[in-house]
């Protein structure tokens, strides 16, 4: 059975045996844990940098790393998803080539059992509610979307 995840770890020190710097996760076609990747798309997932660590392109370099995995795994699309508070971000993956899809945006609703549901963008309701470290007014769900991207890799076969 195929690795459904990939966890890529990046460190401090010339072998990389310093501090954990950063990290990002590659989640394969038919993992549990694909937010927005469809078919036979791989998703990038949780890119994180330490705070301290940031602005040394770190972020950049985990994201050509996980991108050169998912091309290697045979992938010829990527896609992710972002939180639209994350404007720096969006300014790496607008670099390393993503274009937005209004069509992958998605908000979590809040359901009266307690549970939670993902719908798109344009359905969300006044029980909308941000991701996790979105400060926004609930009532507000235009505000909430996470805007969705996707890559063609280069190099790869035709989607």
């Amino acid at each position: 059975m195929p690795r459904t995840r990939s966890l890529i770890v990046m460190a401090d020190g010339e072998r990389g045996d310093g501090t954990i710097v950063g990290t990002i996760t590659l989640v394969g076609p038919g993992s549990p844990l694909v937010e927005v990747a469809q078919g036979d798309e791989f998703e990038l997932r949780m890119l994180a940098v330490s705070p301290l660590e940031r602005g040394r392109g770190i972020g950049a370099t985990l994201t050509k790393a996980a991108l050169e995995m998912a091309r290697e795994r045979g992938a010829t699309r990527v896609v992710l998803s972002t939180m639209e508070s994350m404007h720096t971000a969006h300014r790496l993956y607008e670099r390393m080539g993503f274009q937005r899809r209004e069509d992958l945006d998605w908000v979590v609703v809040d359901n009266l059992d307690g549970t939670t549901t993902r719908v798109a963008a344009g359905e969300g309701s006044r029980r909308c509610r941000p991701p996790v470290g979105l400060r926004l007014d609930p009532l507000t769900p235009t505000a909430l979307t996470s805007p969705g991207c996707t890559r063609a890799l280069p190099g790869a076969g035709r989607h």
